[in-house]
């Protein structure tokens, strides 16, 4: 079983389509599958990745921890400790990552040829990835169920943790079961 997050998830779809006798299942949280999905900011930034990669070597820390809580739905889920770790965290990755996205292949035309049983997990307030994205999802692959998290933004494992935990078990107590 693959779980993937965001560009984990993109990763992870791409393992099943090359490799599917080596994957069993898959949970895809907040998963990017296509360019489509980027936010206005995101889509800037694929566009003039230089410029997105020197803002992210220039903008401080707090700035950072400041900008995640303009985020409404994440604010309520993330302790302040929690949102100074992902501040960290966004710190710490090599500026280069805004490159990523400006030459990612876009997953749709692959997606009917994952056969995989999928649970599709969704903050329905993401800001990151376009959340009415993730329903088009569920249905172009063909064993998918998907379930969005109210009030959640792009990382609901962190945000809503129990919950995303209950959900994942779930899934994968019903794949033992059937």
């Amino acid at each position: 079983m693959l779980l993937g997050h965001s560009l984990g998830g993109y990763l992870s779809l791409v393992y099943a389509n090359r490799y599917p006798e080596n994957v069993e299942a898959l949970v895809l949280i907040n998963p990017l599958y296509t360019p489509d999905q980027l936010s206005p900011v995101l889509q800037v930034a694929r566009r003039r990745p230089a410029l997105g990669s020197k803002t992210m070597r220039l903008v401080p820390e707090w700035l950072v921890n400041t900008v995640l809580g303009w985020d409404q739905s994440s604010i309520a889920d993330f302790s302040p400790q929690a949102r100074q770790q992902i501040a960290n965290d966004y710190k710490r990755a090599s500026p280069h990552f805004v490159y990523i996205t400006k030459d990612i292949p876009d997953l749709t035309p692959v997606l009917p040829d994952i056969q995989q049983p999928t649970c599709v997990i969704w903050g329905d307030r993401d800001m990151t990835l376009r959340p009415d994205s993730f329903p088009s999802l569920v249905e172009m692959l063909p064993r998918a169920s998907g379930i969005p998290i109210a009030h959640s933004g792009h990382q609901p494992h962190i945000g809503k943790p129990a919950l995303v935990n209950r959900l994942v078990l779930g899934f994968l107590e019903a794949l033992e079961s059937s």
